[in-house]
């Protein structure tokens, strides 16, 4: 083999092993997107379904004492009372935090001592 026919080939060769890497880290990467994907969606539904479990596992109970013991309305209004009056307090906290982020408005100058003993005005 001549050294021509050599630096060919070993071209060649080396140009299909690329050719190959590619591929397999085309597929690779694909494989991994689907496994990632499929990781999520199933974490996403145990998450659904185990709140959901969790929530129905309270409120039911839950509403169903309440319709057998007698005064069980008044005890559903102050429930909802008091969840409503919590929304409003985390309202009002992140209404105190947003204004306290927002930059100062700029208020316009006062007049000076002089100028209002001169009789100018604003």
């Amino acid at each position: 083999m001549t050294m021509t026919e050599c630096a060919t080939t070993t071209g060649s060769t080396t140009a299909a092993a690329g050719t190959a890497l590619k591929s397999l880290a085309a597929t690779t990467t694909a494989r991994a997107r689907g496994f990632a994907s499929s990781a999520g969606k199933a974490l996403n539904r145990a998450i659904y379904v185990s709140c959901y479990s969790v929530s129905y596992g309270v409120t039911f109970p839950t509403v169903l004492l309440l319709n057998v013991i007698p005064g069980g309305v008044s005890f559903a209004t102050g429930v909802a009372d008091g969840a409503r009056a919590a929304r409003d307090y985390v309202a009002s906290l992140q209404h105190r935090s947003e204004t306290a982020a927002a930059p100062p408005q700029e208020t316009p100058p006062l007049a000076s001592a002089d100028s209002t003993a001169n009789g100018a005005t604003a």
